[in-house]
């Protein structure tokens, strides 16, 4: 089984911090939970000129609250995240390996060097952040690609190979 591509990369704080910033803030779902936050402090401000206080008042309290808790709860599972990768890992960031084969991406860490197949036709979706490339499988398990981290291939030519797989890079 020969692999057209390699990759590595470290889950450690830099990894965690824009993976976690994705889904909480950039994905379709955190969008919309923001602008409702933000709509919830204009509406505020505008019900203070109509005179109606205090729900201004509760109003503007409740969407500063709802988008403070969000940044802390991403705050805190990254906090999670890191430390349960270092609990099973000896107190080490885990690194993650990525073989690339024309039917399959075999995906081997330091707390699973055997590895995990993941065959192609698992990947339902990819997108692009500022350092990954993530692919997405139907059980919404991601791999992950550190764009800067090639060891054989490029960020290009796994671009061009998940497209001819048919899936596009979002």
């Amino acid at each position: 089984m020969e692999t057209k591509i390699e990759a590595a990369y470290v889950r450690d704080e830099k990894f965690a911090k824009e993976y976690f910033s994705y889904h909480s803030y950039k994905r379709p779902s955190g969008i919309i939970f923001t602008v409702i936050c933000i709509l919830a402090i204009v509406s505020g401000i505008i019900n203070v000129f109509a005179y109606k206080e205090y729900l201004a008042i509760i109003v503007i309290v409740l969407g500063i609250y709802l988008f403070v808790l969000r940044v802390v709860r991403v705050k805190k599972s990254i906090k999670i995240a890191l430390e349960r990768d270092k609990e099973s890992n000896h107190g080490k960031f885990v690194s993650v390996q990525n073989l690339v084969t024309e039917n399959s991406i075999i995906v081997k860490s330091s707390t699973n060097e055997s590895g995990t197949e993941f065959e192609m036709p698992c990947i339902e979706k990819a997108y692009r952040s500022k350092n990954y490339i993530y692919l997405i499988t139907k059980a919404k398990l991601a791999i992950v690609f550190d764009i800067n981290n090639f060891s054989k291939g490029t960020p290009e030519e796994l671009v061009e190979f998940i497209s001819q797989k048919g899936i596009k890079i979002k």
